[in-house]
């Protein structure tokens, strides 16, 4: 204890005041108020909530026997699975591939299809078909060829209307050999074409699933 004269009065002089002992700092950011922790949790819970009820993906639907040789000479498409489901699943005689982008005739195309005779329809289309064998499906090669018999054999008495064929041919460019061939094996003719059509279109796609 020290002891001083101050004011003349005999004083005690105050004791220095003994330094507090201070912890470290806590390494790394400083503790979050528990607050704002729980707010931070309470804004995730709409996002978190999202994804619980969020749908599952589709699966993808099987390929059917009816979408083999998608997109040129498959079946017509799947009229149950673009309803939703098709029971049928791969056992299905329709197709079940989800891009189907058919150019089809209108009633006019139609008329001027019906009113030629079989050899200038054999004419025009013929072209359509070795284009597509020659650019984008070589496996119809045989169809070109059992048509371009039948032509040869046929006589040829005038070519259509060049109004008409030029509107065709905008149809007929787009076409698939599914159905350009069927332009031909949806008419009657004098003679087993069709039925002979057929049958190798059922060649082709039983080729091309096994391949």
């Amino acid at each position: 204890m020290a002891l001083g004269y101050r004011f003349t009065f005999i004083d005690e002089a105050p004791a220095p005041a003994v330094p507090r002992f201070r912890s470290c700092p806590v390494r790394g950011r400083e503790a979050e108020p528990e607050e704002q922790v729980i707010c931070r949790q309470v804004a995730c819970l709409p996002d978190r909530a999202r994804r619980i009820h969020e749908p599952a993906p589709a699966p993808t639907p099987a390929l059917s026997t009816g979408s083999v040789g998608h997109p040129q000479v498959c079946r017509r498409p799947c009229v149950h699975l673009a309803k939703g489901a098709c029971h049928s699943g791969s056992a299905c005689g329709y197709c079940h591939s989800p891009e189907h982008r058919r150019a089809i005739p209108d009633k006019r195309d139609r008329q001027a299809l019906g009113a030629m005779c079989e050899a200038q329809l054999l004419d025009l289309i013929i072209p359509h078909l070795r284009r597509l064998t020659e650019t984008q499906f070589y496996q119809a090669k045989p169809l070109v060829e059992v048509l371009e018999r039948e032509l040869a054999v046929r006589h040829m008495p005038k070519k259509a209307s060049e109004e008409d064929i030029k509107r065709l041919e905008r149809t007929l460019r787009r076409m698939r050999v599914s159905g350009l061939v069927g332009l031909i094996t949806s008419r009657r003719w004098k003679g087993p074409l069709p039925q002979v059509l057929q049958e190798a279109m059922n060649s082709l796609r039983e080729e091309l699933a096994v391949a």
